[in-house]
């Protein structure tokens, strides 16, 4: 029997991808719950007035507070990790032709070969800048699209019920 431990490796890389995903779930399941917390104890300590009802409160800060940033980069985790094995295959395969065409053509331009360590390292760095192109487009939607702030969603409530 042959077991390949490439493919063993790169799907045990999915576990603590899932397992983040799964936290961020567990959270985004549970912050009504955690909402409705923190308006108990807002207006018994006084700093909320009870005039603001309970459902508009939880609603305004579930707008406010859900971990969107951590869903957007667990995302581009998964694409990322999906995307892996096309990447590599993908780049590696444009070092090859590239040495065939410089093979095709050294008489112009001089013995230049992406072979072994080389064509590797070139391979690692574009798939890398990939990475870091797909996660500064997630972080740059994040950041122009931002959430309002709990004190500008508290101070808006407070506006309008008293």
């Amino acid at each position: 029997m042959y077991f390949d431990w490439t493919g063993f490796f790169y799907g045990l890389m999915f576990v603590p991808l899932t397992l983040w995903a799964g936290v961020l779930g567990w959270r985004w399941y549970k912050m009504p719950e955690f909402a409705g917390q923190v308006y108990d104890s807002n207006v018994e300590k006084g700093l909320l007035s009870p005039n603001i009802p309970r459902e508009t409160y939880v609603a305004h800060y579930l707008q406010a507070e859900r971990p969107r940033l951590g869903v957007y980069r667990c995302a581009v985790g998964f694409l990322c990790l999906i995307l892996l094995p096309i990447l590599v295959s993908l780049f590696y395969g444009l070092a090859e032709a590239l040495n065939e065409w410089n093979e095709a053509n050294a008489f112009q331009i001089g013995e230049f070969r992406l072979t072994g360590i080389l064509g590797d390292f070139v391979t690692f760095l574009l798939v890398m800048a990939t990475y870091v192109g797909l996660l500064f487009a997630a972080t740059a939607l994040y950041f122009r699209n931002p959430s309002p702030s709990l004190k500008s969603q508290e101070r808006k409530l407070k506006e309008q019920y008293e």
